[in-house]
């Protein structure tokens, strides 16, 4: 019986707990959005199709090899290929080869084609890097936003809460002629106010949590949770980079934009080179193993017919017998193996092409690829300026921020040393309601400066981490 109970205990627990909704950190929201946000995937393709054009630029290196086979049918005047001979009729043939050629110097096209694809695909690696930070600061900030219009829910039920005490006891005291009944009144609107604005405050946070899953491609749960980070509130950022100038510095050696940039760039002086080996001439080398058969190609056998009689001895009549003996030729089925074997040969030849005249498509490849090596140092700058201007607006929005929430610090404390002070003295009907409501009223003016304060500090950490490179969501 025991041990029956035990398990339907165990059985209710578990079962509880497999109910339990999944309460969603900022790291859950951020991989899950990476794994489907369509930006990252399609980047994804960009490092994979980068990565095979990297590849092939190597296997460029190695001599190809090709084998070929064919049956040729032909009616009427030909020439036997094994033969060379004219034929009328129907012939067929075939033919087997095996080739292989290398390049031995094609004026290091090769070598260069190389190098550029090598940049482009750490430049695409970069790229996706850096739009899996992007979608991470997208992804922070909503849920920053969800987290601060919670926060603000609760403001509004404390404030709520609070007007509800204050009109069980103001309703006693004008009960009891300590007060008139119009205070009453003031403190009846007051709670309508505090009621609305909650309810307010948690459709907001309501479109808030559509918002985060929406951005993370979540399709919408009523149940949906999120859990409050362990984010620090230290100035260390700033002790680390006392000026945005420093952080400037460290950011273009690590931002993966700026990096992008710089082999982006690299790879179009690398693709200045693959144009400028057409100038160069060529070198190949090639060899191929060849057999054919035909139709028509026999095996001829000449067969001995001894000694031919070419007249006779005048007065005798003997016979004059010839010196020479004759033959006789016959042609018999030439096997297609033993003519694929009696045809064999092999080739090998070394071929040097030089350029003289191409229509100048060789000089216009080389000014091309010098135009896109210029573009692409210009967007590397840019993304330099785009990258310091971005960093000095966030550092200092960032210091501004962390002292509007070291101040708002100490002014709820103020406010609220000052509102539980008037509390208590409402409470014995020396304040009137609409002194209460003034306090109360900057009470929650300046929860809702340090909420704001604090969030907005907590995004500017988060995107300075995004320029220096670093995880924001770690």
């Amino acid at each position: 019986m025991k041990i029956a109970s035990t398990f339907f205990f165990l059985l209710i627990l578990s079962t509880s707990l497999w109910a339990q909704p999944k309460i969603w950190t900022l790291d859950d929201c951020i991989d899950y959005a990476l794994k489907n946000n369509l930006s990252v995937q399609q980047i994804q393709l960009n490092v994979n199709r980068s990565f095979k054009q990297l590849q092939q630029s190597k296997m460029e290196r190695l001599p190809s090899l090709n084998a070929s086979a064919g049956n040729f049918f032909n009616r009427g005047r030909t020439v036997d290929p094994t033969t060379y001979n004219f034929l009328s009729g129907t012939l067929s043939t075939n033919n087997i080869s095996l080739s292989s050629s290398v390049n031995l110097f094609n004026g290091f096209r090769v070598r260069n084609s190389i190098a550029q694809n090598n940049y482009q695909l750490k430049a695409d690696e970069l790229d996706l890097e850096n739009t899996r930070q992007s979608v991470a600061i997208t992804i922070t900030g909503f849920y920053l936003d969800a987290l601060m219009a919670k926060e603000q829910v609760n403001i509004m039920q404390r404030r709520y809460e609070v007007v509800r005490q204050q009109l069980s006891y103001t309703r006693k005291l004008v009960q009891a002629g300590s007060l008139a009944e119009g205070e009453l009144l003031n403190v009846e609107a007051q709670l309508a106010q505090a009621d609305f604005d909650r309810v307010s405050a948690e459709n907001q946070y309501e479109l808030a949590m559509v918002n985060l899953q929406a951005a993370m491609l979540l399709e919408p749960e009523a149940g949906f949770q999120i859990s409050d980070p362990s984010d620090e509130l230290s100035g260390e950022i700033f002790q680390r980079y006392p000026s945005p100038e420093a952080l400037v510095n460290e950011a273009i050696k690590q931002h993966p934009s700026v990096r992008s940039a710089e082999y982006r760039m690299l790879g179009a002086q690398s693709g200045v080179e693959v144009a400028r080996a057409g100038r160069y001439p060529s070198l190949r080398l090639s060899g191929s193993l060849n057999t054919s058969s035909s139709s028509q190609r026999q095996r001829f056998e000449i067969i001995p017919l001894g000694f031919d009689t070419i007249g006779q001895v005048a007065g005798s009549g003997d016979p004059v017998i010839s010196s020479q003996p004759s033959f006789d030729v016959q042609g018999r089925p030439y096997p297609i193996a033993d003519q694929f074997k009696d045809n064999f040969n092999q080739a090998i030849s070394l071929q040097l092409s030089i350029p003289i005249f191409n229509n100048y498509r060789t000089k216009n490849a080389i000014t091309m690829a010098e135009i896109n090596w210029r573009s692409a140092e210009l967007n590397m700058e840019q993304q330099r300026i785009t990258l310091r201007n971005n960093i000095y607006q966030y550092y200092t929005s960032a210091l501004a921020a962390k002292k509007r929430y070291d101040a708002a610090i100490k002014n709820v404390e103020a406010s609220r040393r000052s509102f539980e002070y008037t509390e208590k003295r409402a409470r014995e009907g020396m304040v009137r309601a609409i002194d209460f409501q003034r306090l109360q009223s900057d009470l929650q003016s300046a929860e809702n400066s340090l909420l704001q304060a604090k969030y907005q500090y907590l995004m500017s950490i988060r995107i300075l981490k995004y320029y220096l490179g670093q995880s924001i969501n770690r």
